[in-house]
């Protein structure tokens, strides 16, 4: 690799961890000089990126993966640690090559764009009921009684289990997920939960294997007797899904619903012209993408932009940072309604690694605004949103409001 460019010549930055970002607008301010002055750095981790042509590039690329594996490490967890350290190596998610092609287009027949279809009902019966179940005297918080559990419940209808399996989904899905904040301290806590994911999966598949149904484990329990899927892969995917089905798509819907609501013109716009609430979705995704960082790893000796990667580099990503980068799309910081953008936003990822419930997310998201608009009409804030903003993820606590 001696005709390459080095890594050196990238500026260097002194954070090692997300934390030395700062938060709120302290992280922008941080982000937006960085992406002034270079599309990329190098820090004591490895490289940060900052500009969105080399971020699609790198998501896009197979040159980089999922780094679950790392991601475990990180967290102190290790082999010792059993079922846990290596479910989360062996998953859709984080697989290669031929493995990571046939998973996909397993699941693809029930999460493609004609399949999650049968389910927008489900959502709007469920945001329908929470807001008329979690009202009192006429206020609710939005956030924690609507927004942060519908992803949850819409599962439990994946999966045929009672909404009573919610609550625990979705505090499991929050324990384990504590794994991309890359901190030892959540080590117990991911452990525990992990346990008690594997024994709710493997008693899921038990009983559905005896009484099957037209749901998610029934399908997946067709595919393992067909050969498609060995018992393992069942058990360590449909884990995956449970794990991965709330946290995103709950904060986002959160975050969206704070941006509408916050300007009563814009919300009134929505009421007015709901062919915008896809609109309002990509504007809120990019402005305030509930994940904020993705992380990768060079699977080879690549090059980008010049620059040599060498393989093993461990790649962060800005997704707050590139999505708000002004090359081709002039105030980008700027949450805007009429925009007119052919630029994909970055928070579910690109290429192989394209996040598999994407569809069914945004489905959530335009039902869930779809039925607030019509049917609580009057909706408005009592309260200023209460948020963690940092350069890992943006996480709603509270979104207070009157009906």
């Amino acid at each position: 690799m001696n005709d390459l460019l080095v890594s050196a010549e990238l500026p260097v930055v002194t954070w090692a961890g997300d934390g030395d970002l700062g938060e709120g607008e302290a992280l922008l301010a941080t982000l937006d000089a960085c992406r002034l002055e270079s599309w990329g750095a190098r820090s004591i981790r490895g490289f940060e990126i900052f500009r969105y042509a080399e971020a699609s590039s790198i998501l896009r690329s197979r040159d980089f993966a999922s780094p679950f594996g790392k991601l475990s490490e990180n967290s102190g967890l290790t082999p010792e640690d059993g079922w846990i350290y290596h479910h989360m190596g062996s998953t859709l998610a984080n697989v290669q090559g031929p493995a990571h092609v046939k998973l996909k287009s397993i699941f693809l027949e029930f999460f493609g764009p004609r399949a999650i279809g049968r389910w927008r009902s489900h959502v709007r019966d469920i945001v329908r009921s929470r807001v008329k179940t979690s009202a009192k005297d006429g206020t609710l918080d939005l956030a924690r009684d609507v927004c942060l559990v519908l992803p949850a419940y819409l599962f439990c209808r994946l999966i045929a289990r009672p909404d009573e399996d919610a609550a625990f989904l979705a505090h499991t899905s929050d324990e384990i997920l504590t794994i991309f904040d890359q901190d030892p301290k959540n080590r117990d806590r991911i452990i525990k939960a992990g346990n008690r994911l594997k024994t709710y999966t493997e008693n899921l598949i038990a009983e559905r294997t005896l009484n099957r149904g037209d749901d998610l484990i029934s399908y997946l329990i067709g595919k393992r007797e067909e050969g498609a899927l060995s018992h393992d892969e069942l058990v360590n995917n449909v884990a995956m899904l449970l794990e991965a089905s709330v946290d995103n798509t709950g904060n986002q819907f959160a975050l969206t619903m704070h941006h509408l609501l916050s300007v009563p013109e814009r919300w009134q716009h929505i009421k007015d012209n709901p062919g915008l609430i896809k609109k309002a979705i990509d504007e809120s995704i990019r402005i305030t993408p509930k994940v904020t960082t993705i992380n990768r790893i060079a699977t080879i000796d690549t090059v980008v932009n010049g620059v040599s990667i060498p393989a093993g580099s461990w790649i962060s990503v800005s997704i707050l940072g590139a999505q708000r980068d002004t090359t081709g799309l002039p105030e980008a910081a700027h949450y805007d309604l009429d925009r007119v953008s052919e630029r994909p936003h970055l928070v579910f990822g690109g290429g192989v690694y394209m996040c598999l419930g994407m569809l069914l997310s945004l489905l959530e998201l335009e039902e869930g605004i779809a039925t607030l608009a019509e049917e609580f009409p009057d909706l408005a804030l009592i309260a200023p949103l209460e948020q963690t903003f940092t350069a890992r993820n943006i996480t709603v606590q509270s979104l207070k409001v009157k009906i």
